[in-house]
């Protein structure tokens, strides 16, 4: 099993590299049919792995966070995993009171849902715990881009996961 930290984190290292690329090519606009398609099939072999390793070892924020980051590209993609997601943020909250990456997330879910006042109320929450991280106010002025468009959704690559 992934019970063993190590042997999980080389496919942690590996599923968030492979993530990054395909958030690049997401944030260009650059998405076609094959290319959801074929994103789509890894990140469901990364997600098998990620809950695997969650069972066994269900503190690990980092783990949580970036199976909702998964969850939300898989969403973007088509696949909506918002409810798989859900689960997994109202758990960060607990297991790290304060970070600001579960608000970032938990904002950007929001959106997605369609919820762009929910949205905007934790974003806010997390600039007022925080207010020098830059992110919280790009992730912001996005749901605020965002009012103009609706329903249509853009996608918003996040750094640092």
């Amino acid at each position: 099993g992934l019970q063993n930290t190590t042997s999980f984190e080389s496919i942690r290292v590996t599923s968030s590299s492979f993530m990054k690329g395909a958030v690049e090519r997401m944030a260009k606009g650059d998405i076609d049919q094959a290319f959801a398609e074929n994103t789509l099939k890894e990140l469901e072999l990364y997600e098998k792995y990620y809950k695997e390793y969650l069972k066994e070892i269900p503190n690990d924020y980092h783990a949580n966070v970036n199976l909702v980051y998964l969850y939300y590209l898989k969403t973007f993609l088509g696949k909506n995993s918002i409810q798989e997601a859900r689960v997994l943020i109202d758990s960060s909250y607990k297991l790290s009171p304060g970070n600001i990456l579960t608000y970032q997330m938990d904002a950007l879910l929001y959106l997605y849902e369609g919820k762009i006042s929910e949205a905007e109320r934790v974003i806010k929450e997390a600039i007022a715990l925080l207010p020098e991280i830059k992110t919280s106010y790009e992730i912001l002025a996005h749901i605020e881009n965002q009012k103009k468009t609706f329903p249509e959704i853009s996608f918003l690559p996040l750094e640092g996961l």
